[in-house]
């Protein structure tokens, strides 16, 4: 018996194909599969899979803790998507998940990775776990204390 594939059948096979390998090379994929929509600075969301970079944080947008924090976090956000724009994309899954349930990634455009460009341009800490590595990061995007919830 032959099966007749469609195009949603054939796009949903690319989609399972490309999400259950560790790194895929995204210049490789079809055009219609490099959409990524940027959340923030650190998460972006492909084909409805998100995705967070790995080893960083950036500042929060959703609910920012002072204003400053608000700032760098939009510019973390845009300058991600400036980068993401630029050109073909690498995406190397660790294989770990973070306690929201995305995929911890590295991201390469143009073989730069790109939550170290956001490091070296200051959009960017390393991230570390535990209550005072939150509190430090809380300190360093709301220096003068407002931040404090």
């Amino acid at each position: 018996m032959a099966t007749t594939l469609t195009g949603a059948s054939i796009l949903s096979a690319c989609i399972v194909v490309a999400l259950a390998v560790p790194s895929w090379d995204w210049a490789a994929m079809p055009a219609g599969l490099r959409h990524a929509r940027v959340l923030d600075g650190d998460t972006v969301e492909i084909r409805g899979v998100r995705m967070r970079l790995l080893d960083i944080d950036t500042p929060e947008i959703f609910h920012p803790r002072c204003p400053r924090e608000n700032a760098v976090g939009a510019a973390a956000k845009v300058r991600l998507s400036e980068l993401l724009a630029a050109g073909p994309i690498a995406v190397a899954d660790s294989g770990q998940l973070d306690d929201y349930g995305r995929s911890l990634v590295r991201i390469q455009v143009a073989e730069q990775d790109v939550g170290q460009v956001l490091l070296r341009e200051g959009l960017a800490v390393i991230w570390r776990p535990g209550s005072a590595a939150w509190t430090a990061r809380r300190r360093h995007w709301c220096p003068d204390g407002s931040g404090s919830r």
